[in-house]
């Protein structure tokens, strides 16, 4: 009886002392940027907006993920003392990872087109 009693408690903890080894390797996860958008109510901080910076968000996402970058522009209390008075501004450019480049140069010139129009 005794050996019977050693073998079936043997054969029960093997399963356990197996499993117990098991190590679970975890990867870091990363951060998947969607989008990307510049809010801003004065006109000098769109002017002056460093651009060169995007590309550094992004450099987590594969170049199949879609993103977006945005321009809100707000100007509810400022009076212009151009022309043309403009109270809001919206641009949104969506695409590939993979062209952030070109959505950037998109995005820089659509600010630049905005600005110019409302020098003084």
């Amino acid at each position: 009886m005794n050996f019977k009693n050693i073998l079936f408690f043997l054969f029960s903890f093997i399963p356990f002392i197996c499993f117990a080894q098991v190590e679970k390797i975890s990867k870091p996860s990363e951060i998947l940027v969607r989008e990307f958008r510049i809010d801003t109510k004065d006109m000098d901080e769109l002017k002056n907006f460093n651009w060169e910076m995007i590309p550094e968000m992004f450099k987590t996402n594969q170049k199949d993920d879609n993103i977006t970058l945005s321009v809100f522009y707000s100007n509810k209390n400022e009076v212009s003392k151009s022309k043309a008075k403009v109270t809001n501004f919206n641009y949104k450019v969506s695409g590939k990872t993979e062209n952030l480049s070109s959505l950037i140069s998109k995005s820089k010139d659509a600010v630049l087109n905005f600005t110019s129009t409302l020098k003084d």
